[in-house]
């Protein structure tokens, strides 16, 4: 352990030797800067190329104090001296001993801004913002010279984590999709940081790819260093990769003894606490007694080697295609929520490049809102005055009372928000029209015609639209324009009709039942939280409670309790796999392709269809353009299946067959699904217009020919879809 040790004495201390010299945030941009590292030099660079799949890119921490530079004070580390190269080296090494395993490891040398730096935020902010241009150097040249398009695990800690947070605030959706996971050790992430840089996806579980991990540790809260956590809103657990308050246990090793201790997020600070944990070692200039972030390194490395492992594999298994659901539901539980499932918004594969000759010159989008709180009160009040009133006659276990905290908590973070969007909500559909205008900068530029969305009188709705284009007016500066009326329900309407049709076919309506009973199980469950089984058998449906449960479980995920509140933690594996498969199993049977009733289903979709034949004929005279259009999953569920993207048009009576089929509901309409038709062509006298589809930001296919793959030819579009139309029309 020596190696790893000596990076934990920090070697920064050589600051103290030294006098703070005065500053003036002003005269930041003045101050001597060492020579400029050149990343072509193999000696601004410690790499250990292990021929592997994926790579390692690696921040270090400040390792260095001021000194002296032509006798004038230096504030920042000289890349080419010895000494200081030597103490840089002494993390970059130890990082690769502990945390690589089989990846590439890579870590440029920076001129990191000294110890000295941080007595306060600003002149902290100004001087780290300089060496961040540094790392940003050595990203370009890695990816341009180094990466070979191989995915990569993005980690720093301290000023190196602050470097991590910069990268990934502009990083394009290009480099993104091969990010496996981002570690910003011992630093924050504001809500600001999360408004502002869509990529940066907190990090739910052990094995979710394309996320941000984080954590800052300390004895408790009032230890925190403001500078390195104030507003900080990411907390994973780096032992048991929770974000609850959920404990655990972990043996520390130090060179004097190796100590049990226990560890758990905070869900109200976002800090990690540790207990049990004694030390006079403090972080030198701004440390404090009780704060461990010089230990963040030490404490975890094990459990940290493993997880980076852990994810890569998971990243390889999904780019190789979906896996089986009760696998996936293993890796991320709130996909159990199928349509209430927060959806990633960050593509998990780069898309193919543009035809030859050939850009994209209109996108016609069809979405469902984004994340938003469930529906009705009822939805929150039935489960808790089921648990309420048991609890007035203590009919309720520790576990029960436990639960109907955590459920008032739920219920009055939601009271007066039913059916709302949340800010996760409003930052899908941020986030969404962002990577539109990245991907297709073409359409969404001064020369394009007006904007336009369209939406039912539906809230989610509206205010999908409403935060679409105002982002859109706001970034591209376009004129928009949007409407919001009934009027539109001819082709964007809630499928009621559908619904009736379903529920007065008898017998599809047994088979349904029949299948929806195998899998309720929700007796354990009830047991766990009533005491007197008696009471439940007189006064408690244990099905229906299980189903509100896992329903609010769910939700939970796309409101600003994430993170803080579960209710996951009541289901076993196989009981989560179970309600999912029934609710599943409903929107196929209500809105998917059952073939009892599809024929009905699908009639209700060929306005919808006949208007998108409109709007393309429309844009094809015009400039470019774009047009939204909103509604719900009871509209966009169907039209996906009609038009049979990625094969979910899909006819069967057997409701077990729809895994093994690929038909699962979080794959086709998360919060903040959409469905995005873009148009390419050389110029407008050309004929010969190509379409690709994407679904949920993925390159989808259709059921057409593909001599481009994955374009299709507008003309066989219109052809195939045409005879679909054709029983319609009289």
């Amino acid at each position: 352990m020596s190696r790893f040790r000596t990076i934990l004495i920090p070697l920064i201390c050589t600051a103290l030797a030294l006098t703070i010299s005065s500053w003036d945030v002003q005269s930041v941009n003045s101050e001597l800067m060492p020579p400029t590292p050149r990343y072509e030099e193999p000696s601004q660079w410690y790499i250990h190329d292990q021929k592997g799949t994926a790579d390692i890119f690696y921040i270090i921490s400040t390792e260095t104090g001021d000194h002296l530079e032509a006798k004038d004070t230096c504030h920042y580390a000289n890349t080419y001296d010895p000494l200081q190269r030597s103490q840089m080296l002494v993390e970059m090494a130890a990082v690769d001993s502990f945390y690589t395993g089989k990846l590439n490891y890579y870590s440029p040398f920076y001129r990191q801004a000294s110890m000295n730096s941080f007595v306060s935020p600003e002149l902290a902010a100004a001087r780290t913002s300089r060496a961040i241009e540094d790392v940003k150097r050595s990203w370009q040249y890695y990816l341009t010279h180094f990466n070979q398009g191989r995915p990569f695990v993005l980690a720093g800690y301290s000023q190196g984590a602050a470097a991590v947070v910069e990268l990934m605030r502009e990083m394009p959706d290009s480099i993104a999709c091969r990010m496996v996971a981002a570690y910003v050790i011992g630093y924050k992430v504001t809500k600001e940081d999360l408004a502002d840089i869509p990529l940066i996806r907190p990090a739910r579980g052990a094995t979710d790819w394309g996320v941000t991990v984080g954590f800052n540790s300390v004895a408790s809260p009032e230890k925190a260093i403001p500078l390195i956590t104030d507003g900080n809103q990411l907390c994973i657990n780096p032992v048991n990769w929770r974000m609850d308050s959920k404990e655990a246990s972990f043996v520390y090793h130090s060179h004097e003894k190796s100590t049990t201790l226990t560890v758990k997020c905070d869900p109200d600070s976002r800090l990690l606490i540790v207990n049990g944990f004694e030390t006079g070692e403090v972080l030198p200039v701004i440390g404090v007694p009780g704060n461990y972030h010089n230990f963040e390194l030490r404490f975890y490395h094990p459990y940290i080697q493993k997880n980076i492992a852990d994810r890569v594999a998971s990243y390889f298994r999904d780019v190789k295609g979906p896996q089986p659901v009760e696998e996936e539901l293993i890796q991320d539980v709130t996909r159990s929520a199928g349509c209430g499932a927060t959806c990633p918004c960050l593509p998990g594969k780069r898309l193919a490049p543009a035809p030859l000759n050939k850009k994209p010159f209109a996108v016609i989008h069809y979405g469902r809102h984004g994340s938003c709180y469930l529906g009705k009160p009822s939805d929150y009040d039935a489960p808790y005055k089921v648990l309420a009133s048991a609890d007035s006659l203590g009919k309720l276990t520790p576990l029960g009372r436990d639960v109907l905290h955590r459920l008032k908590l739920i219920r009055d973070d939601a009271h007066n928000h039913w059916g709302e969007l949340t800010d996760t909500g409003v930052r899908q559909m941020r986030e969404i029209v962002r990577r539109m205008e990245e991907r297709f900068p073409e359409i969404f530029n001064k020369d394009a015609q007006r904007l336009g969305a369209l939406s039912l009188r539906n809230t989610c709705s509206m205010l999908s639209m409403e935060y679409t284009m105002n982002h859109v007016a706001k970034t591209t500066r376009i004129r928009v324009y949007r409407n919001a009326s009934q009027a539109f329900s001819d082709f964007l309407d809630r499928q009621e009709e559908s619904r009736l049709a379903v529920r007065g076919d008898s017998a599809a309506q047994a088979a349904y039942k029949a299948f929806a009973d195998k899998y309720s199980d929700d007796d354990r469950l009830v047991q766990s939280l009533f005491s007197d089984a008696g009471y439940v058998r007189a006064h408690v449906n244990a099905a229906t409670l299980g189903d509100q449960l896992f329903k609010i479980a769910g939700n939970i995920q796309n409101t600003n309790l994430a993170g803080r509140v579960t209710l996951y933690d009541l289901f076993t594996s196989d009981e989560i796999y179970h309600h999912w498969k029934k609710r599943n199993a409903w929107l196929y049977f209500n809105y998917g392709g059952y073939v009892h009733h599809a024929e009905k289903k699908q009639a209700l979709q060929h306005r919808l269809l006949r208007h998108i034949f409109a709007l393309v004929d429309t844009v094809l005279q015009t400039r470019p353009a774009a047009r939204f259009h909103f509604a719900d999953e009871t509209s966009f569920i169907p039209f996906v299946c009609m038009l049979g993207v990625n094969g979910y048009g899909l006819a069967t009576d057997n409701l077990k067959s729809l895994e093994d089929k690929g038909w699962a509901d979080y794959r086709i309409c998360p919060m903040g699904a959409n469905l995005q038709l873009v148009l390419y062509r050389r110029d407008p006298k050309d004929k010969d217009v190509l379409m690709r589809v994407l679904l949920n930001d993925e390159e989808a296919t259709l059921p057409l020919p593909a001599d481009a793959a994955p374009y299709y030819r507008l003309s066989d579009f219109y052809s195939y879809y045409q005879k679909i139309l054709e029983p319609y029309e009289k």
